[in-house]
Order: structure tokens, then sequence, then C-alpha cells
């Protein structure tokens, strides 16, 4: 992944882009994202749980609050790639 951004983000893409790789990449990214977004529901839910029982520890709040910001900051770097991807395929 680290590749594919230096790639679209510094030099631009250049040369010929094997679409069915391409997207069997995003497929599996856009699995993976899912997956990631299903397990923060859990999480979700399982803290209102034991918040409501009074049983959630504040270190637990605030460890999920900075892993949930690199996750987002994660997420915004993958759209601006894939725009960038988007943008670079687009005939001229």
């Amino acid at each position: 992944m680290e590749l594919i951004r230096r790639r679209v983000l510094e030099k631009g893409i250049t040369g010929t882009i094997n679409t069915a790789e391409l997207l069997n990449a995003l497929d599996s990214i856009g699995s993976e994202m899912g997956r990631a977004g299903n397990n923060i529901n859990q999480l979700a839910r399982h803290a209102n749980t034991i918040n409501k029982q009074g049983r959630l520890n504040e270190q637990i709040v605030k460890d999920f609050n900075l892993l949930f910001s690199d996750y987002i900051h994660f997420q915004q770097e993958l759209e601006k790639l894939l725009r960038h991807i988007l943008r670079a395929m687009k005939p001229r």
C-alpha cells in the first residue's frame, strides 16, 4: 500500500494500469474496511452495554478514541489515494 501511495502522490501514475489487478486490490481493500467498520460497531455496542453497568474504564475509552482517530485518518488517506487513482485512469 505504501508503494502505491508514493507512486500516486509523489510521481503520479505512468505507464499501463492492470485493471483486473487494480479491481481485485480495491475489492480486497473494500472488504477489509467493511470488516473494520463491523468491528468498530461491535466495540461501540459492547462499550455502551458496560457503560450502562458502570464498568467502563476511562483508559479504555481513551485508548479506543486514539485508535479510532488513527482509523479515520487512514480511511481519509485511502480516499485521497483512490481519487488520485481514478483521476489518473480517466482518459485525457
